[in-house]
């Protein structure tokens, strides 16, 4: 690092060797002199329990993002036992996308290989995001990431979460079906009406009662009754009238006293309460991604094949999702976050039972736009439950606008055992690097010299000369080196503290 230091003292248009040596002018961003410093390149070897701890790599637009991540994946994909690769490329590069098959192909594992991307939806896989799962209370945990909240805790993030649970709890318990994105927004956005409806109904022929018979009394005065919706029917405002008259416990927490709560609650109030759940659901069912993520398993005529979050983590399969965020970038960040919603569930079961085969290999470029507390969770326990995170962004303050909170976004990355950096721009993300680099001591030498006429002697001259040496604490490397870097080189601090220079090769396909 200290000739690091002393390359910032030189001119380097001196020491640049001239444009008719290449026949030319040769563009290049960044200053290769940088990799020059050490006299013997060799060849970089991290073992492979090291990045277990997680990757985390800032750099600007086409620095080293996205060829990194393929070599990464290409990495993993070859490794055996074989090992799941999810692939989150909110972009969707199509050379990478072919890199990716290929090397499956090469791999021998062209079986394993799985495509989505909801531009081609039939050319994709479908996903079930809230297939798999313990308890109602994960499914409502899922779609409540998508809602942005800096803790899931405020009043907004909890309502719809208390919605969520509750239209859930209902499927299972009511209709003996499992949710799904499309049945959820039905009731969200619709109303717990009919669902309501059905669960006392259900209740009631359990119970072997002529539920007709008995709320005849209460149809009689229906007209007079408070109504949440002028659309409501007459039964379900009978059937809730003589549910609470009847057979509604003082305190009643069950899930037909959970719905008559909502029932009742204004409906005008609920809807801005919902105001930022609803548009996401909408989204993600509207079109095409009605049936990519909320997949029917009982048309035969759908022959595309449907993927959930324990399928992927266990099946050893790899993964490529392109999102088309150019075109976009709010649903394919949706669809980034539940994905990872999926997977922080499934990585917590895994932890639970003491899981941890096969490994879990996920790259996730642009992270801060998929960025949610379950990310956050899926990076805190990942590691004990086999998974292995690489994660890429521009800078450090895309995760605060995303979280909204300086901490969190400090959280997630504090998550990283390894840090890879490109070139930087940013003022504040270079900061943090230089944080996590550390700092070292460098040697500055100052060198004086002078002359000093002799007294009583006209061309007598006495001459001085000296050396001193002064230590200093300083970040190991120059900050403005990490702006300089050519494109393809870093410096990386390794799990263990470990900071290297280097550049990574540029993978083709195989043809």
């Amino acid at each position: 690092m200290q000739r690091l230091y002393e390359l910032e003292k030189e001119d380097i248009n001196k020491i640049t060797l001239p444009k008719w040596l290449f026949g030319g002018p040769r563009p290049q961003k960044g200053n290769p002199h940088i990799h020059g410093v050490e006299p013997v390149e060799e060849d970089i070897y991290v073992p492979i329990e090291e990045i277990a701890g997680h990757i985390f790599v800032p750099a600007a637009t086409g620095a080293i993002k996205t060829r990194l991540l393929a070599l990464l994946a290409v990495q993993a994909i070859h490794r055996k036992p074989h090992e799941s690769v999810i692939i989150i490329d909110p972009k969707g590069d199509t050379e990478l996308r072919q890199l990716i098959e290929s090397e499956c192909m090469n791999a021998g594992r062209a079986d394993d290989f799985a495509y989505f991307h909801p531009a081609f939806p039939q050319e994709s896989v479908r996903l079930d995001p809230l297939r798999k799962w313990t308890r109602t209370t994960e499914v409502a945990s899922r779609i409540g990431a998508l809602v942005p909240s800096e803790s899931g805790n405020d009043p907004f993030s909890a309502f719809g979460w208390r919605v969520n649970h509750l239209v859930a709890d209902g499927c299972v318990q009511t209709l003996s079906e499992r949710p799904n994105l499309i049945s959820i927004r039905r009731y969200v956005e619709g109303g717990v009406d009919q669902l309501l409806h059905d669960s006392i109904i259900a209740m009631l022929e359990k119970e072997g009662t002529d539920w007709k018979t008995a709320i005849e009394p209460f149809m009689k005065q229906v007209k007079k009754a408070k109504r949440p919706s002028p659309t409501t029917p007459d039964e379900t405002v009978a059937l809730v009238a003589y549910y609470k008259s009847e057979r509604q416990q003082n305190g009643g927490i069950g899930l037909i006293d959970g719905l008559i709560s909502m029932f009742d609650h204004d409906r005008e109030h609920a809807q801005k309460m919902l105001a930022s759940l609803i548009p996401v659901l909408t989204m993600l069912t509207a079109g095409d991604l009605a049936d990519l993520l909320s997949p029917d398993r009982s048309d035969p005529s759908d022959t595309r094949p449907i993927l959930d979050g324990a399928k992927i983590v266990e099946s050893g399969i790899v993964l490529y999702m392109g999102l088309d965020a150019l075109s976009d970038p709010v649903i394919a960040s949706a669809i980034a976050s539940i994905t990872l919603a999926d997977m922080a569930s499934h990585a917590g079961a895994r932890y639970n039972a003491g899981i941890h085969e096969p490994k879990i290999n996920a790259f996730i470029d642009e992270a801060n736009e998929a960025v949610n507390i379950p990310f956050i969770q899926l990076l805190n326990k990942g590691r004990s439950a086999g998974f292995r995170v690489t994660f890429f962004s521009q800078t450090v303050p895309d995760f605060i606008a995303k979280l909204g909170n300086e901490a969190l976004a400090r959280q997630v990355l504090g998550n990283a055992n390894t840090v890879i950096a490109g070139r930087i721009k940013d003022k504040v993300t270079i900061e943090y690097v230089m944080e996590t680099f550390g700092k070292t001591i460098l040697k500055h030498m100052r060198t004086t010299h002078g002359t000093t006429p002799v007294k009583d002697e006209l061309v007598g001259f006495g001459s001085s000369y000296g050396q001193q040496t002064n230590e200093m604490l300083s970040e190991i490397v120059p900050p403005e080196q990490q702006g300089r870097l050519p494109d393809l080189e870093y410096f990386a601090s390794f799990s263990g503290g470990t900071l290297r220079k280097g550049r990574i090769p540029l993978l083709k396909r195989a043809v």
